[in-house]
C-alpha cells in the first residue's frame, strides 16, 4: 500500500508529459490552416503533367500497370500513382482524388517539421519552422498541384524524422528504412537519403555503426519494399529498373527541354527560395556555425547532399528543389530562435515582425501564382467532357493533350507523328476517330500540321501564348475526324 502513491505519481508524470501544451495546439492550428487554405484557394485547372499523372493512376487501377499513351511509364516509380489510385476508390475518377494527396501530405509535412523541432528540444523553433514552410510560395503552390514533388518531400522528411528518433530508439530506425523506400518509390531523387545517412553515420559514429543491427534491419526493409516494385516491373514490362532512363538524366545534352547548366540552381537559389528565406537561412547557418552545428548538422548535411545530386541532372526546374525546403526552414528557425533568446522582448518583437511580413508576402505571392496558373487550360475540361459521350468505348483519340484524354475517360490515346508525311498513313492504319490539335504551353512548334493527301488533316497556323485560355472550336471532316482547336486567338 505504501507504494501506491509513488506509482500514482509516476503515472501522473507520464500523463503530464503526454499533455498538449500551447505550442502543440498552435502547431495543430497551423496544420489545419495549411490544409483548409489549399482547398479554399484552389481555382484548379489541370496542367498536362497533372492530367498525365491522373491518367497513369487510372490505368494502374484498371489494368494493374503504369502505362501512358499505350506504353510503359518509367519516368517515375509507382508510389504516387498508387496513392492516387487508392483515392479513386473513395472519390471516383475526379481531380479532387488526385489533389487530396499533395494537399494532405503537404499539411503532414508541416506537422513533421514541428515534431522535428520538438525532438531538438525546442517546440518554439519547430513552430517557427512549420510557419515558414506552410506559407512558402513554392511549397504552397505545389501543394495545390497533382505532382509528386510534395509527396516525395513528405516521405523524405518522414524518413529523416524517424532516423533521428531511431538514434535513440531502435524501432524508429526500422520505420526510417520503410519511409526511405516509400520516398524512392515516389521519386528516384530520394536516393539522396543514402549518401546523407552514410556520411552522417560515419561522422557521428565512425565505423561503429557498421556493427549495429538496427541499421542493417532498416536497410533490409528498404530493399524488401523496393525490390517488390522491381519485380513488378519485370513481370509487367520485362525489366527490373529503367537504368538507361535514369542515367540519361545526368548524361543528356543541353538540347533537352528544360536543360540547364550545372550552376543553374546555385545562381538562382535566392530567387527560388525567395530572398527573405535565403537571408534567414544564411543567418541560421551562421548561428549554427557558432554552436558547431550541434543541432542542425543533419539538416545542413541533407540540404547539401540533395543540392549536389539534383544539380547533376541535366533537366533543372525550380520545383525540383522542394525537398530542400524542410531542412532549410529548420536551419532558418534556429537563427530566429537565437534572436529571441539573446534579445528577449526586443528579439521577440523583431521575430514577430519578420513572421508577419513573411506571412503577408508569401500569401500574396502564392495566391497570385495559383490564380495566374489557373487560367491556362480550363477549357480543356469542356473539350474532354464533350468528347466522352461521342467517342464511347471504342473511339480512338490522336493528340498530345492529356487533359482532354483524362476528361474524355479513355485509354485509346495516341501521340501522333510530328512528321506530316506519315500523318495520313497514321490516321488510316490506327483507325483514328478524333484528332486533337493542341497548343502545349511552350513545346509545340509555331504551326499545326500542313494538309496531307486524303483530307484527314488541315492547316491552321498560330503563335504561342504562354497563358492560353482555350477557345473550343470543333471541326468535323466527313463525319469521321473531329479536330478541336483551342488557343487560336493569338
Amino acid at each position: 500500500p505504501r507504494s501506491t502513491p509513488s506509482n500514482s505519481s509516476a503515472a501522473s508524470d507520464v500523463y503530464k508529459r503526454q499533455e498538449l501544451d500551447v505550442y502543440d495546439y498552435l502547431a495543430i492550428a497551423i496544420v489545419l490552416l495549411t490544409f483548409v487554405s489549399r482547398i479554399a484557394l484552389s481555382p484548379h485547372c489541370l496542367w498536362i503533367d497533372e492530367a498525365r499523372e491522373l491518367s497513369i493512376a487510372r490505368n494502374l487501377l484498371r489494368t494493374g500497370k503504369t502505362t501512358y499513351l499505350r506504353s510503359p511509364w518509367s519516368q517515375h516509380p509507382i508510389m504516387f500513382y498508387l496513392l492516387i489510385a487508392l483515392n479513386f476508390l473513395l472519390f471516383g475518377f475526379t481531380d479532387f482524388a488526385g489533389l487530396l494527396i499533395p494537399m494532405a501530405l503537404g499539411s503532414l509535412t508541416v506537422l513533421l517539421i514541428y515534431l522535428i523541432g520538438a525532438e531538438m528540444g525546442n517546440k518554439k523553433l519547430g513552430l517557427i519552422a512549420s510557419l515558414l514552410l506552410a506559407f512558402h510560395p513554392l511549397f504552397w503552390f505545389l501543394s495545390d498541384r497533382i505532382l509528386n514533388d510534395v509527396p516525395v518531400t513528405f516521405f523524405i522528411t518522414l524518413s529523416i524524422y524517424f532516423f533521428l528518433k531511431g538514434e535513440k530508439d531502435d524501432k524508429y530506425m526500422w520505420l526510417a528504412g520503410i519511409s526511405s523506400a516509400l520516398a524512392v518509390l515516389t521519386k528516384v531523387v530520394a536516393i539522396s537519403l543514402f549518401p546523407f545517412y552514410l556520411i552522417y553515420l560515419t561522422v557521428k559514429h565512425r565505423e561503429k555503426f557498421l556493427f549495429e543491427r538496427k541499421y542493417w534491419v532498416a536497410l533490409g526493409l528498404f530493399f524488401l519494399i523496393f525490390s517488390s516494385w522491381m519485380l513488378k516491373n519485370y513481370l509487367d514490362f520485362g525489366y527490373f529498373l529503367p537504368l538507361e532512363l535514369y542515367i540519361g538524366r545526368i548524361t543528356a545534352g543541353q538540347e533537352v527541354l528544360d536543360a540547364q547548366p550545372p550552376q543553374y540552381y546555385l545562381l538562382n537559389l535566392p530567387s527560388i527560395l525567395r530572398w527573405w528565406l535565403f537571408l534567414l537561412f544564411t543567418w541560421g547557418l551562421f548561428c549554427s556555425y557558432l554552436r558547431r552545428f550541434k543541432d542542425t548538422f543533419p539538416f545542413v548535411l541533407y540540404a547539401l547532399v540533395f543540392f549536389i545530386i539534383i544539380s547533376s541532372q541535366t533537366v533543372k526546374v525550380p520545383r525540383y528543389l522542394l525537398p530542400m525546403l524542410p531542412p532549410i526552414v529548420l536551419v532558418s528557425a534556429v537563427g530566429l530562435d537565437k534572436l529571441m533568446r539573446d534579445f528577449k522582448t526586443s528579439g521577440l518583437l523583431l521575430v514577430l515582425t519578420i513572421l508577419l511580413f513573411v506571412l503577408y508576402s508569401s500569401t500574396s505571392e502564392a495566391t497570385a501564382l495559383i490564380r495566374s496558373k489557373a487560367k491556362g487550360f480550363c477549357g480543356l475540361k469542356d473539350v474532354g467532357n464533350w468528347l466522352r459521350p461521342v467517342i464511347g468505348d471504342k473511339g480512338i483519340i490522336a493528340g498530345s493533350t492529356m487533359q482532354i484524354a483524362w476528361y474524355a475517360d479513355t485509354n485509346n490515346v495516341y501521340g501522333f507523328p510530328r512528321n506530316e508525311s506519315s500523318f495520313d498513313d497514321f490516321v488510316k492504319e490506327n483507325n483514328i476517330s478524333f484528332i486533337v490539335v493542341d497548343a502545349w504551353e511552350r513545346t509545340q512548334p509555331r504551326y499545326v500540321y500542313m494538309p496531307v493527301e486524303g483530307g484527314y488533316a488541315f492547316w491552321y497556323p498560330y503563335f504561342l501564348n504562354r497563358s492560353i485560355y482555350p477557345v473550343v472550336q470543333p471541326i468535323v471532316f466527313e463525319d469521321r475526324v473531329v479536330a478541336v482547336i483551342y488557343g487560336v486567338e493569338s
